[in-house]
């Protein structure tokens, strides 16, 4: 588990790019704390100790100091955002969050956030001094996701929601997702119809079960497929999906790629590791 202490960030720099085919450099190393958080397209990367590929929906963070070397393999979108840690007096500067990558999920205040800072707030509004606030309150709004998602995963906790028995509901899915489940029995365990059930938890989550469900189940296949020399069957089973064909199919519906192809490429990244 891990031990995080909660830490606002101070933004330095913020910008957004579109449709980038290819790096300046291929490899840069940053004197502050910085974020590649990607929302279309593809990239191969690493981070130090870290290696992957990254691709909408991922946020890689990464340290001062460490070479962070990138290669696009499609047209990417991704916000950079550079920023500090301000250490209280006589502290050495905070490490809140292990350098690496992070996949948070989504949420309808966290598009709303990314749709605001791809808007160029800066050259929008009048008064740069007023902009510049508001891209550092939105960095801020991205982080406590970002942070608040790690906390509950190095936890094993669903996020937390305002409906403790949707809590429920989602640590459960969470527990059973590599087994198959049946939402009619669960909704009845809770006291619930199929479609009460379905609507108040697409309500706490933005996502039905069965899509909440196949979030972990994918999380686990590509986990797996990245650190294991497991068959596709044998990866499946332990998804909760009854074989390997089935997953693949879900798998290149998600992530628009296959998990043959998503194993290739991470073990591209491997020998750069050693």
């Amino acid at each position: 588990m891990l031990n995080l202490g909660f830490i606002m960030p101070s933004l330095i720099q913020h910008k957004f790019w579109k449709a980038k085919e290819q790096f300046l450099l291929q490899v840069d190393t940053y004197e502050d704390w910085v974020i590649f958080l990607v929302e279309r397209g593809s990239f191969r990367y690493t981070v130090g100790e870290f290696g992957g590929v990254a691709s909408g929906g991922d946020w890689i963070l990464c340290a001062p100091g460490t070479p962070f070397r990138r290669e696009v393999l499609s047209r990417v979108d991704f916000h950079f955002l550079s920023f500090t840690f301000l250490p209280k007096p006589g502290e050495e500067p905070p490490a809140p969050l292990p350098a690496g990558h992070y996949r948070p999920e989504e949420s309808e205040r966290s598009r709303d956030t990314l749709r605001q800072l791809r808007a160029d707030i800066l050259a929008a509004n009048a008064d740069p001094g007023y902009a510049q606030a508001l891209k550092k309150h939105l960095l801020n709004d991205l982080w406590l996701h970002l942070f608040a998602s790690v906390r509950e995963a190095s936890t094993g906790l669903p996020r937390q929601t305002e409906d403790p028995l949707m809590r429920s509901a989602a640590e459960r899915i969470r527990m059973e997702a590599g087994s198959p489940f049946v939402i009619k029995q669960l909704a009845s365990e809770l006291g619930l119809t199929p479609v009460q059930f379905t609507r108040r938890f697409k309500a706490a989550y933005q996502l039905n079960p069965l899509q909440f469900a196949t979030e972990i189940r994918l999380h686990t296949a590509r986990k797996l497929l990245a650190e294991t020399d497991f068959t596709l069957d044998a990866i499946a089973w332990r998804c909760g999906y009854e074989n390997g064909f089935y997953l693949s199919r879900k798998f290149k519906k998600q992530t628009q790629t296959t998990p043959s192809e998503y194993r290739k490429e991470s073990l591209r990244v491997r020998p750069i590791l050693l």
